[in-house]
């Protein structure tokens, strides 16, 4: 044992035990970063004390997580996790989009959902929360390691720091960080697939094993890729993982004298792991053609296309600022909602004409291009000329840049970010470079850059004087981010991490509450008095309020309202004949009961669709209770119940069959 405990502490595995042991502990307690606490302040008033918030705050921006995803998770636990949940509109296939568990074979690509069906909700909850958070700073950790094998405290501070990027906290869902962790587990690999590195516990001379497994890895790796379906996000973090398994092959392979046996197994093995890849796919998208069929046609998001430039210099340039956004009442106060105006902690802007100087030195001095390198600053170069230049469509629709709105390609810039700080650390190594003059150069170089950042802080003061006017924060804040540019131009590697890791820290740390359990949204006395009063095969409505448009899906009811992930067009043709372009969409769906609203169906924003109330045919064979925070008089509909909280009262209309 104690040889055991001693190889631990010397193994590269320390620091994912520790992580990992973490996880399970939060993981028992409950304990996750839900915002689904939301809700307290609704039902027992905005001054009640929520005893489940141990910390901060719950933020309702992030309604992809709390209104979305969450709540589809515990639609699922009601109905004992069917791939096809028939209470969700006439039937919706779970295992498309919304990263809601389910029970079939596809979910064992999706590993931060197998919890759901092995430990109860709440732990499982806390336990995918934390997991997919260990997984990025995981993944960060061992590439980092590829580069700088020795440096395990440099790689575990830098993973952390990189996990704690702002972007990740405010977008955290499953969508938004399992394309990062699966993008840098599949460069792990493909390094060692080139490097012809065998698999630890097998015969290195018998390397034909490490080659199947290795491909049959990569395999498992692209699917879970594959099956997160979110293409905003999917395709940025692809293409940085094409120019860096790329530019690592030609250093490897085709940078000197060409090894033409060792390229063609490499070739081979990504080739079978491709191969097994569309394989699984087709299965996957096979038996569930007429669901992919109706996602792919819909006009949101499928048909969204952007073209090249426009993008607002801030969404690149406002790292500096990411501390300031966590302020209750100035956070909302900037060109974007908090959300929109996350970002990484982006040095790369300013790394791109050190590294341009660093690729000069290095073939003045050795005379060979570093490909890896270069193909990284091409690749942030690219992103940033897709954001900016207005120009260069054609190639980008070849690479399915179209299909990303920018705002959405900040996440390759920033994985590209990351890769691009590691790269110039070990550039500046190998280059070994005089220290007095570079010291030099980097110092005057870090306080043009202060001297930028601080004058686009004033800037932003003047435009945002609600988010930003304390011109001492705006000197901090700027010092602080040039601070990190300094510490890693002059390769003072370990302190650049810590710092970075502070910075990263006190930009997240309000970010997501820490939360237990589910609150008042999981079972309540309401959900139980739905269930009493109606059958299991009745339909629910909820009118107004956009928050509660879930609850007949929570009380295990077929609901009409709510978050459907695709359209029955069908069924939505029935309410508005020829409306296509209203209802042929990922949508929040309401009703509103407002006399003054004429429209049939109106489209609120691109996700959002409002339903007016009238006793018309489609409402009273569609629907059998409605749901409202008032009562409403209206001839089809009889008054049957009511819950009453401190701060709201629900009424329980019966709708009366035409």
């Amino acid at each position: 044992m104690r040889q055991r405990k001693e190889r631990l502490l010397r193994s590269v595995w320390l620091f994912p035990v520790i992580l990992f042991a973490i996880v399970l502990v939060l993981a028992a307690g409950r304990i996750s970063g839900s915002s689904i606490g939301s809700y307290h302040p609704v039902i027992y008033g905005q001054n009640a004390e929520d005893p489940d918030l141990f910390f901060g705050y719950p933020r309702p921006i992030r309604s992809d997580e709390w209104l979305v995803t969450t709540q589809l998770t515990i639609a699922q636990s009601k109905a004992d996790f069917p791939r096809i949940n028939e209470n969700l509109g006439t039937g919706t296939d779970m295992s498309l989009i919304g990263d809601a568990p389910y029970k079939e074979w596809s979910v064992a690509f999706k590993p931060q959902n197998l919890a759901y069906l092995a430990i109860p909700l709440e732990n499982a909850l806390a336990f995918k929360w934390w997991f997919l958070l260990f997984m990025l700073i995981t993944s960060f950790y061992f590439f980092t390691l590829r580069f700088f094998p020795s440096k395990r405290l440099f790689a575990s501070v830098f993973a952390s720091a990189a996990g704690l990027s702002p972007f990740v906290s405010w977008w955290f869902v499953t969508g938004t960080i399992a394309p990062l962790f699966y993008g840098l587990l599949v460069m792990i690999l493909g390094m060692r697939i080139i490097n012809g590195e065998p698999v630890k516990f097998l015969d290195k001379r018998k390397l034909l094993y490490s080659h199947a497994i290795y491909a049959l890895v990569l395999a498992y790796l692209l699917t879970a890729f594959a099956l997160i379906i979110y293409p905003p996000f999917q395709i940025p973090v692809a293409i940085v993982v094409f120019f860096f398994l790329l530019g690592y092959l030609i250093n490897k392979r085709l940078g000197g004298k060409v090894q033409w046996k060792k390229l063609l197994v490499t070739i081979s093995v990504f080739t079978a792991g491709l191969v097994v890849t569309m394989a699984l796919l087709f299965t996957f998208i096979s038996t569930r053609q007429d669901a992919v069929k109706a996602l792919t046609g819909t006009v949101y998001p499928a048909q969204r296309t952007s073209l090249s430039g426009g993008l607002n210099p801030l969404h690149i340039f406002d790292s500096f600022m990411m501390p300031q956004l966590q302020s209750e009442s100035r956070g909302t106060q900037f060109f974007k909602n908090q959300s929109e105006a996350s970002n990484f902690i982006l040095l790369s802007p300013f790394l791109i004409l050190p590294a341009l100087v660093l690729t000069y030195i290095d073939y003045r001095k050795n005379r060979r291009i570093d490909w890896l390198f270069t193909a990284i600053l091409a690749c942030t170069l690219l992103l940033f000329a897709r954001s900016f230049i207005p120009i260069g469509d054609p190639l980008y629709n070849i690479l399915l840049l179209h299909l990303v709105p920018h705002e959405r390609l900040l996440i390759g810039i920033g994985l590209a970010n990351v890769i691009f700080i590691l790269l110039i650390l070990k550039k500046l190594g190998d280059l070994k470079l005089p220290t007095r003059p570079f010291l030099i150069g980097a110092s005057i170089y870090s306080l043009i850059c202060f001297a930028a950042i601080a004058w686009l802080g004033f800037k932003v003061s003047d435009l945002y004087p609600k988010f930003i006017s304390y011109p001492p924060k705006i000197i901090i804040l700027a010092l602080a981010f040039s601070g990190i540019l300094f510490l890693v131009l002059t390769r003072r590697m370990l302190l650049a991490a810590i710092v970075l890791l502070a910075f990263s820290f006190f930009s997240v740390v309000k970010v997501n509450p820490i939360y237990q359990g589910l609150g008042w949204i999981d079972n309540n006395e309401l959900l139980t008095k739905m269930q009493s009063v109606s059958a299991p095969e009745d339909t629910w409505a909820v009118a107004d309020t956009i928050q509660l448009e879930n609850l007949g899906l929570l009380a295990n009811r077929d609901s009409l309202t709510g978050v459907h992930i695709y359209p029955d067009l069908a069924f939505w043709d029935r309410a508005a004949p020829g409306g296509s372009d209203i209802y042929n969409r990922y949508a929040h769906i309401l009703f509103i009961s407002s006399p003054s609203f004429e429209q049939q169906l109106y489209l609120v924003q691109p996700d959002f669709f409002e339903i007016g109330l009238s006793c018309n045919e489609f409402v009273t064979k569609n629907v059998d209770f409605l749901l409202t925070t008032v009562p409403l008089d209206r001839p089809c509909l009889e008054l049957t119940d009511r819950v009453s909280y401190p701060a709201i009262t629900f009424f329980i209309h019966k709708v009366k069959s035409s």
